[in-house]
């Protein structure tokens, strides 16, 4: 059993949808247990992310040669399916094998890996750093929900959801246009000799 903390930091120079597009990531390593950081808005094609998620390895996860982390980035769309626009796959044994090195007084070390397009072209780079956890030293990081979680985010940790962002900020300024503007009562009059002038009927 060990336990392992990948931070997704970034990526350069992906290719997507268009050129202003916000980007998230959904990794795992059992596909049963997915999680997802938030959203970049800003970073576009270079998104800036700097999220964190342990993940609780088994021994059988650990001593399986295709155990595997998948990376998975989507460009964000909030009236249409999210789109994927580059994947990474990173077998475990490599993920490892440099937790276990030594930087500067801490366990682990940053790794830039390929992405490619759904279709396998590549395209773009993503930026992630491993470190392995101990029990005895991690204190602060380790409690009881990374016990009994086999992958948790630490936005989820700190009580935040650990999805990605409820809309995009040009998602938010077409919502606000499609909104029904205020409109002001209107009155119709009767037309008639008798009751001229009078208010018939007050619309909203």
């Amino acid at each position: 059993m060990q336990l392992i903390e990948i931070n997704l930091i970034s990526a350069q120079e992906l290719k997507g949808i268009s050129t202003d597009m916000q980007t998230f990531a959904v990794l795992w390593i059992d596909p049963k247990v997915k999680l997802i950081s938030g959203i970049d808005v800003t970073g576009h094609m270079n998104p800036t992310w700097n999220d964190k998620f342990i993940f609780h390895l088994q021994d059988q996860t650990l001593h399986n040669p295709n155990s595997t982390l998948v990376i998975e980035i989507y460009a964000a769309r909030c009236f249409l399916k999210d789109k994927k626009i580059g994947i990474v796959r990173i077998f475990l044994d490599n993920l490892i094998a440099s937790s276990n090195r030594f930087h500067e007084g801490v366990q682990g070390s940053f790794q830039a890996y390929q992405v490619r397009r759904p279709s396998g072209k590549p395209q773009g780079i993503v930026n992630i750093g491993v470190i392995y956890l101990d029990e005895r030293r991690d204190k602060n990081v380790i409690n009881e929900s990374v016990m009994l979680s086999s992958a948790i985010g630490h936005r989820e940790l700190l009580g935040k959801s650990n999805s990605k962002v409820t809309c995009c900020v040009g998602c938010l300024k077409i919502a606000s246009n499609l909104m029904p503007k205020e409109r002001k009562p209107r009155k119709i009059y009767h037309m008639g000799s008798r009751n001229k002038g009078k208010v018939l009927e007050l619309i909203i």
